[in-house]
């Protein structure tokens, strides 16, 4: 089996959260292992899409401008956008016609340097923005690895990621294996 797909992480509130996934498989037969980097390798990622020309976007696609002013937008029913990109406006919960899509400002987007993890909460403090976790050549199942995640929120305004995380975290190209 290979797992491939980023891992969505949905951020609600303000200020700063802590909060802990954990890793692995309670299957002690069970590996993990890169197919082809060096080490298995959990990282942070940008989620969100850059506005596009021409483009169909569907119903609750979140995007943000094709140059990035801080916000995120949320297409309110699907279509297809114009060829010229819209005035973003500013303030939340505004809304902006582009073509024959509405996006709405669901206001500040939190991005990789928002988010700190490390494999021990007191790491959290010392663990650098926006990084990875590495774990060796190879993970044996038994037991789960808990991973510490502080998200800091540094709008100070309730946020919420209405139908799509714009941060998701990564795991490197791996296979894992059952030997029975």
């Amino acid at each position: 089996m290979r797992i491939d797909e980023p891992i969505i992480f949905r951020f609600e509130g303000a200020e700063i959260l802590d909060f802990t996934f954990y890793f692995g498989s309670f299957n002690p037969h069970d590996t993990l292992k890169p197919v082809s980097d060096p080490e298995i390798k959990l990282s942070l990622i940008d989620n969100i899409k850059k506005w596009q020309p021409n483009t169909e976007y569907y119903t609750g696609t979140i995007i943000e401008p094709s140059v990035s002013n801080g916000l995120m937008y949320k297409c309110k029913a699907t279509g297809i956008s114009g060829h010229s990109e819209p005035q973003w406006p500013t303030d939340s919960g505004v809304c902006i016609f582009d073509k024959n899509i509405t996006w709405m400002n669901l206001g500040a987007r939190l991005t990789p340097d928002d988010v700190k993890i490390a494999l021990s909460k007191a790491a959290l403090n010392k663990a650098q923005a926006g990084g990875s976790i590495s774990f060796g050549a190879s993970l044996t199942g038994g037991e789960l690895i808990p991973i510490y995640f502080r998200v800091r929120n540094t709008d100070k305004t309730v946020r919420y990621d209405e139908g799509g995380s714009n941060i998701c975290l990564e795991l490197n190209h791996t296979i894992l294996t059952t030997l029975h």
